[in-house]
């Protein structure tokens, strides 16, 4: 049984931790997200809060997505949108 909606049964997460180790950083959101959406079979939505439940310097991260843990918060937010 699938764990995840990739096509390899992957979740969302191990989905974005694969896409930053091949893009590299800093990578473009929307480059992140694209890279995603190629192996993803769920919504679009979906991605973008994954992504967003994942910056550290997104406050309003921290109240929406509270049960993220610090230690799994690993991408920040650049001001060139990076």
């Amino acid at each position: 049984m699938a764990r995840g909606k990739g096509i390899n049964g992957e979740t969302c997460e191990e989905l974005i931790e694969d896409a930053i180790k091949q893009l590299g950083s800093p990578c473009g959101a929307g480059t992140l997200f694209q890279e995603v959406k190629r192996k993803w079979r769920g919504s679009d939505d979906t991605i973008w809060q994954h992504l967003m439940s994942r910056v550290v310097n997104l406050p309003p991260a921290y109240f929406h997505w509270q049960n993220i843990k610090d230690k799994d918060r690993f991408l920040l937010l650049r001001e060139d949108g990076r």
